[in-house]
């Protein structure tokens, strides 16, 4: 009955970490991607079950870099030069490098929008220009299942007390 009730139930919630993602395909096929905040948002969100135990059961860096949108990994891996060192599993650890891991994102980003702007104007497109479909800055992913059933329950009181 109970798995009739709770389809969606888990004994281990961080596995829905697994599913989020900063870029994903809209059903038209169209790449699109989360802002770097909105990312990092999703992935907090998803980490609330466990947030205030000592030691998080998963790398919440290790699946911030996998979900990471490619095109920003590059320009990451030159800011955060310690990407791909194990982190400890310490909650302390894990917050610390995780928001280091969301500054090195966000200049990795500057770069490749100034680098963008840059080619444009080099091959005569100017700032004025449209910018192609695969562009996607401003765009918004479609949520996962993951983060679906985290809102889905989140009036529930999914928060134990604390922000991260």
């Amino acid at each position: 009955m109970f798995t009739e009730l709770c389809p969606d139930y888990s004994d281990q919630p961080h596995a829905a970490r697994d599913l989020i993602k900063q870029v994903s395909i809209d059903p038209n096929g169209n790449l699109v991607s989360a802002s770097i905040s909105a990312y990092y948002m999703r992935l907090m969100n998803a980490a609330r079950p466990f947030t205030l135990e000592q030691h998080f059961p998963i790398s919440l860096c290790a699946n911030f870099i996998e979900g990471m949108d490619p095109r920003l990994l590059p320009g990451f891996r030159r800011n955060f030069p310690h990407h791909s060192n194990v982190v400890m599993l310490r909650a302390d650890i894990q917050r610390k490098t995780l928001q280091e891991m969301l500054q090195a994102d966000q200049r990795a980003k500057e770069d490749y929008t100034n680098v963008q702007l840059t080619a444009r104007e080099a091959i005569g497109l100017g700032a004025q220009s449209f910018y192609s479909s695969s562009d996607t800055r401003g765009a918004s992913a479609f949520p996962s299942q993951a983060e679906t059933t985290l809102m889905k329950y989140s009036h529930f009181g999914g928060s134990r007390g604390g922000n991260v």
